[in-house]
């Protein structure tokens, strides 16, 4: 079972469905966190201060910083995700 596309197809899966694959993201969004924790560890700096620094220009993007934020809005996509699956499971 893979994401899925649409809130329909959510509809569609059962409860251990749902279960399943929030486990699955509950795992793939601490493998993201502990990207975002090694990259803060790096660069000596929490990731929205980094990201707020960029966004200020008091600093240049560079690809580093570039994969830094697809890893920062990967987390918050999953998060998303996360929320929304707990809801559906209420």
């Amino acid at each position: 079972m893979g994401q899925p596309e649409d809130d329909a197809e959510f509809e569609q899966m059962d409860h251990p469905q749902l279960r399943a694959y929030l486990k699955r993201l509950e795992i793939n969004l601490a493998q993201v966190k502990r990207r975002l924790r090694e990259f803060e560890a790096r660069f000596g700096a929490e990731t929205e201060e980094m990201f707020s620094r960029v966004s200020a220009a008091e600093i240049e993007a560079d690809s580093d910083l570039s994969e830094w934020a697809g890893e920062r809005e990967m987390m918050r996509r999953l998060e998303e995700q996360r929320a929304a699956l707990k809801k559906r499971l209420e």
